[in-house]
C-alpha cells in the first residue's frame, strides 16, 4: 500500500521516493493550504473508514479549505459527510452541485480537475461554506 500513518517514504508511480513531512495522525488539516485525496482503490477504502482521516478532511471542509479527490478518493468526502451520495457511494454528486472549494474527478480527465482545482486553492478559503453562526 502507497499512503502511510507515519514517517518514512511513499514511492512515486516512477519509482521516486518521496518523504513523508506528517500525516493525518501527525498534523492538523488547518496547518495546510488545501486537501487533496488520490483516488488509488485500495487506499480509499482504507481511509473512507478510517476515523483520523475522516476527521481531518472534515475538518479542513470546516475551515473553508480548497479539498479535491480523484476517482476513488471521492469515498473519503463522502465519509466525511461533504457531500451526500444518496446511498451510492460510488458516485458523487456532478461536481457543479458540489460544495465551494470542494472539487472531484467525475469523469477521469486530470486536466479539467487540475484546471477546477488550481484556482480553489487559489482562493485560500471558500467563505460560502461556512455555517451560520447560531441564534
Amino acid at each position: 500500500m502507497s499512503w502511510r500513518t507515519r514517517g518514512g517514504a511513499v514511492a512515486a508511480s516512477n519509482g521516486a521516493s518521496i518523504p513523508v513531512d506528517a500525516t493525518f495522525l501527525t498534523a492538523s488539516s488547518v496547518l495546510f493550504d488545501a486537501v487533496y485525496v488520490p483516488g488509488a482503490e485500495a487506499s480509499a477504502q482504507v481511509l473512507s473508514t478510517t476515523p483520523a482521516a475522516i476527521a481531518f478532511v472534515a475538518e479542513a471542509y470546516k475551515h473553508c479549505k480548497a479539498i479535491g479527490a480523484m476517482g476513488a478518493g471521492a469515498r473519503l468526502l463522502a465519509a466525511a459527510s461533504i457531500f451526500d451520495v444518496d446511498g451510492d457511494i460510488e458516485r458523487p454528486p456532478a461536481p457543479a452541485s458540489a460544495p465551494a472549494g470542494v472539487v472531484f474527478d467525475a469523469d477521469g480527465k486530470l486536466s479539467q480537475f487540475v484546471k477546477a482545482f488550481l484556482p480553489a486553492i487559489a482562493a485560500h478559503r471558500h467563505w460560502t461554506r461556512e455555517e451560520a453562526p447560531p441564534s
